[in-house]
């Protein structure tokens, strides 16, 4: 089975990374044919923000190849990794929605670890391997795959349309991705599908004011994810406990 893979870069004011995340792809799946699947690379872009739309001219150096309609300008009003995430939901077709960033690094071999996904005819919430110490036990992701079906059917838990909770400043996005879609049986993790992230705290990236911006409101958005797991009754303490990394994989049902 085949399958496209909506790939979302969502930009945010950091024009040098987008050279070695653009480099990555290119050379580890982004092929006319590459067994059988292809990727696609969506740039949310805030229009008017200099350094955002300096990244542009970034990947026009190392990608001859970009397309306007790779771009995918955003008003200043949608800024945030989420606004920018469900904006490329809305408006891609493909059938899958990578939820990236532009401090990631695509391992070769990512997309064809997912082929195992596409063929078994899941479509829910895949996990990937980004590296990151609680990834690793395969109960949550900083960039998980999503499929555009669950997203249309299911959405978040307030409803169906989309992929992210807006109501987070920046983090823990992800984790109710993760936690939501676990509570519904709609999960699967793949180790083999490494998309680095190469984030400040895990020593592969300097601190800049994205960073800086992105914690601000932290213990804000913790509280936040907190009492929507009790409210709903999803499990968040996966970090306190070593599971096996190879997740099950959960059917269709649930919540």
């Amino acid at each position: 089975m085949t399958a496209t893979v909506a790939v979302l870069v969502p930009v945010l004011a950091r024009p040098k990374n987008v050279r070695p995340l653009v480099s990555s792809i290119l050379s580890s799946s982004y092929k006319p044919s590459f067994d059988g699947l292809s990727a696609t690379l969506y740039f949310l872009v805030t229009k008017g923000d200099v350094a955002e739309e300096l990244a542009i001219y970034e990947v026009q150096d190392v990608w001859a190849g970009l397309l306007s309609s790779h771009i995918i300008w955003v008003s200043a009003d949608g800024e945030g990794w989420a606004k920018k995430i469900n904006l490329g939901h809305r408006i891609t077709k493909e059938p899958w929605v990578l939820c990236a960033a532009d401090d990631v690094i695509f391992r070769p071999g990512w997309l064809a670890a997912l082929q195992p996904v596409f063929d078994s005819g899941f479509l829910g919430v895949v996990g990937t391997n980004d590296l990151v110490s609680e990834s690793a036990y395969g109960h949550c992701c900083t960039h998980p795959l999503v499929s555009r079906a669950y997203a249309d059917e299911y959405g978040t838990v307030d409803g169906p349309g989309a992929i992210c909770d807006e109501g987070y400043d920046h983090q823990f996005v992800d984790n109710e991705i993760a936690s939501l879609a676990i509570a519904r049986k709609l999960w699967r993790y793949e180790r083999k599908c490494v998309i680095e992230h190469r984030h400040w705290a895990l020593g592969k990236a300097e601190d800049d004011e994205t960073y800086r911006k992105g914690r601000a409101n932290g213990m804000k958005d913790w509280d936040r994810f907190r009492l929507r797991c009790e409210k709903y009754g999803w499990d968040f303490l996966w970090t306190a406990r070593q599971t096996p990394a190879s997740a099950p994989v959960l059917e269709r049902g649930g919540t």
